[in-house]
């Protein structure tokens, strides 16, 4: 270290740490005695492994049981207060599902609702309050377990006589095992079920032609598949033996109901056209996000047997417009008149805003600033932020620490204050002054926003030491006099005592050639609160900006405005 440092920042420590410090001057003769030890625990962090041991077990067709064991102790990095389990479908892009776990004393949990005889890469997160970690790694791979399957999905008669159909189809979309076979029913629609037909197909197949039908009449047609759990739902579909059929009519322009209209879902129903003399198999649903004028296709497989569908995934405070389309064995409709211009209604924010800083502005005081969510995360109307804050009990923490081995039941809650909240209803601030804090305090502080609807998440949290504050005023009355062809004199007042917030420790004159500033400027730091110092060394008959700031404890205050002197010409004297 430099003989006038003051300070020294030890770096690549361990989070959540305590430490012993000591420091010992050094002369041309040796080394003085060694300070007496001062301690110091490094801040929390989120932890940089996941849990040990993760395993998963299927317990049944919708349901896997996830274990876990401790995160590493040197991992951790603070208290663990919760776990979550991350999971998807392998293969899938579809976006991962999160099981949380409150508390450090739940190693398992039971995920249900899961899709049948699914894939799924299973990992496992610890979270502190600082935030998530790393999750486990590698993932866990199990499927659930089979069932009965689904429906054949995509049945159409593209071939139709007057006494023999072909009809043909796709395997479940949910098929929840491995298919063993096809079974097909069909008789007229008028007639007894016992008067049908049945034939069972290979798992292979995916088209059959039915014959001896008679002539214009309807028939019904039924269809299943078989895994080893047994048959399952049947996907039934009408057909008439006739050679004069055509394309569906359009569909009646769809309504949407105001009482049906939410956030992210409306409810969309119509009436339907002529079919044409061949049924309809399916709708077709498309969306547009005005002002765009580009429709998309929200689903292509509404089923024939509704003239409503509930429209999801769509934003909340947006406004859409909606049109139908029906297709039968010969093709499809025109799409139907778009419908009224609807709105949805707002939700609360989905996005925390990001703290860019909290710095200390007076002893009792920090400044927070922020940057807000993009209007598309708002979900509505910004009404304001959300300030909470409450003081951190290092010390209690410490003791915690230890204590958990033995009582890992205890609660985040037991260590610290409850948050204090402040609202700022006036949506266009990004920056805030958070007052009346406590003296020599830890503080953590987070921020969210509100629309009229609710809040929005919490951000991460920001810790900050309240106490010592850097000056909020620059040096009075800086005068430069020239001294000779190399010096220049500079010579200040220190700030207003109200506004050097503790101790002035020293200064820092910044001086650079006029109009050169990126290229020639230097610094010279006094670290004793004098008033005065003289730069030497310089260009002769050059001129100079000067400008100094004075600091304490806590950092530098603000630079006062540049002021302007010239060396003398060599020979020159005053």
């Amino acid at each position: 270290m430099d003989r006038l440092e003051r300070e020294f920042t030890i770096e690549d420590l361990e989070e959540w740490t305590e430490y012993e410090v000591r420091v010992q001057a050094i002369n041309g003769i040796g080394s003085g005695p060694w300070s007496q030890p001062v301690q110091g625990r490094t801040r929390e962090s989120v932890p940089t492994s996941g849990p040990a041991n993760v395993s998963a077990f299927a317990t049944t067709s919708s349901s896997i049981l996830v274990r876990w064991g401790e995160v590493p102790h040197t991992d951790r990095n603070g208290l663990i207060l919760g776990y979550k389990v991350v999971y998807k479908e392998k293969d899938s892009d579809t976006a991962p599902g999160f099981w949380s776990v409150e508390g450090n004393t739940s190693h398992s949990v039971q995920l249900t609702g899961l899709g049948k005889y699914v894939l799924y890469e299973i990992q496992v997160l610890a979270f502190t309050r600082i935030g998530d970690g790393r999750s486990s790694s590698p993932s866990i791979l199990e499927r659930t377990l089979d069932d009965v399957p689904g429906p054949p999905v995509g049945i159409l008669f593209p071939e139709v006589r007057t006494t023999s159909v072909r009809l043909i189809w796709q395997p479940p979309a949910q098929p929840n095992g491995i298919i063993l076979a096809y079974q097909i029913t069909y008789r007229r629609n008028s007639s007894n079920i016992n008067a049908a037909t049945v034939d069972v197909l290979s798992p292979s197949a995916r088209q059959y032609t039915a014959t001896g039908l008679k002539a214009e009449l309807v028939y019904v047609f039924r269809l299943t598949a078989q895994t080893r759990k047994g048959w399952g739902e049947a996907a039934e579909a009408l057909v008439v033996t006739t050679e004069k059929r055509a394309r569906p009519q359009p569909t009646s322009r769809p309504v949407v109901p105001q009482e049906e209209v939410q956030a992210r879902r409306v409810l969309l129903s119509w009436e339907p056209g002529s079919d044409g003399l061949s049924p309809v198999r399916y709708y077709t649903v498309q969306s547009r996000e005005l002002p765009d004028n580009n429709w998309t296709v929200h689903s292509a497989s509404v089923s024939h047997e509704t003239h409503s569908y509930i429209v999801t995934r769509l934003k909340p405070f947006t406004s859409y417009q909606f049109r139908v389309k029906a297709t039968n064995d010969i093709g499809d409709s025109e799409y139907s008149q778009e419908s009224e211009t609807i709105t949805t209604l707002q939700d609360a924010p989905d996005r925390a805003p990001t703290i860019l800083s909290v710095t200390p502005h007076t002893t009792t005081s920090v400044l927070v600033r922020w940057q807000p969510p993009s209007e598309d995360h708002i979900n509505g109307v910004l009404l304001g932020f959300r300030v909470r804050y409450r003081e951190l009990h290092y010390d209690r923490l410490c003791t915690f620490t230890v204590r958990t081995v033995n009582s890992p039941s205890s609660h985040w809650a037991d260590l610290t204050a409850l948050y204090s909240v402040r609202n700022l209803s006036e949506s266009s601030l990004t920056q805030y002054e958070l007052d009346n804090l406590s003296k020599h305090k830890r503080y953590e502080i987070r921020l969210s926003v509100y629309n009229a609807v609710g809040e929005g998440p919490i951000s991460a949290p920001q810790e900050v030491f309240v106490g010592e504050a850097v000056p909020t005023s620059p040096p009075l009355n800086v005068m430069v006099q020239s001294s000779t062809a190399t010096q220049l004199d500079v010579m200040w007042d220190p700030p207003p005592l109200d506004a050097q917030n503790g101790d002035i420790q020293g200064y820092k004159v910044y001086f650079w050639e006029y109009q050169l500033r990126n290229e020639t400027e230097r610094l010279r730091t006094l670290f004793l609160p004098e008033l005065g110092v003289k730069l030497k060394n310089l260009t002769g008959y050059t001129t100079y900006m000067i400008s100094v700031a004075a600091f304490n404890a806590a950092g530098d205050g603000p630079r006062s405005l540049p002021t302007r002197g010239r060396t003398q010409q060599a020979g020159e004297s005053q």
